[in-house]
């Protein structure tokens, strides 16, 4: 009998210890900041947000009525994506945003702080142009669908989206109480009934991190006429940007003009 307990107690100190390190430690899974990498040639922007943080912005061709935000996935040096969007959307100006801790920019990354900064930094950029499209991949995809829930946008682009970062990691730990860990929860779908907008979801046919059931999830949030969904074939959660479609299809689907 006490070997029993003492079985029952290493369990639950082990439990309890790996529980607290899931806590302690989840900003080191959830967020890979990315060094400041110049691109020449590429205009860069600062934007002084609401608490004073300092954000950087990728700008590819500028001067436009129409414009695009872009939100990229964790550990994503988005200005890589310069030369394609500068071809797919040649009239459109196109902002690449570093996050807070990312590319340059000053801060700390978390949920609320990225909310707040995608909030100041739509509402300096939106007197420059007539409309304004979101464009967020992975773990900016829970920041693009904040986004078109608080504020007047055109268009919304979701690559490799989940429903909530709270459900995909309950999936992963099943028998720890997720909810009772998690500060950044990045809940999309409870935001889905919010949006009114055309939704465009690209989802990976083999993608490993964010499994087909939490994209599925997201995407059944979305009323079907609203909505334009592609899983493009032979390519997972990094890769999908180099399908031949990628770029083309982002392109088709804001080059359509708002109707409002």
């Amino acid at each position: 009998m006490k070997a029993y307990k003492t079985f029952i107690g290493l369990i639950a100190l082990n439990y309890i210890a790996f529980g607290g390190f899931l806590y302690f430690f989840q900003d080191f899974f959830l967020y890979h900041p990315t060094p400041y990498i110049a691109h020449p040639g590429l205009l860069e922007k600062d934007i002084r947000v609401e608490d004073g943080t300092n954000i950087k912005l990728f700008v590819v061709n500028p001067g436009h009525g129409r414009a695009v935000l872009y939100f990229g996935g964790n550990a994503e040096a988005v200005g890589f994506n310069a030369p394609r969007f500068t071809e797919v959307l040649p009239e459109k100006t196109v902002y690449l945003i570093n996050y807070r801790g990312y590319g340059g920019s000053n801060g700390e990354p978390s949920e609320a702080a990225f909310y707040s900064d995608a909030l100041s930094i739509y509402d300096r950029l939106k007197p420059l142009h007539t409309e304004i499209a979101v464009i967020g991949r992975s773990l900016g995809s829970g920041v693009a669908t904040y986004l078109a829930a608080q504020r007047n946008i055109s268009r919304l682009v979701l690559v490799t989206p989940f429903d909530s970062i709270e459900n995909v990691a309950q999936k992963k730990f099943p028998f720890f109480p997720v909810s009772w860990i998690l500060t950044d929860s990045y809940d999309s779908l409870a935001r889905a009934t919010k949006i009114k907008i055309p939704v465009l979801i690209l989802a990976a046919e083999n993608d490993r991190i964010i499994e087909s059931w939490s994209t599925d999830n997201l995407i059944a949030g979305f009323p079907e006429r609203q909505r334009e969904v592609h899983v493009l074939p032979d390519s997972d959660h990094n890769s999908i940007s180099l399908s031949p479609s990628y770029y083309r299809i982002i392109g088709q689907f804001l080059d359509v003009k708002s109707n409002k």
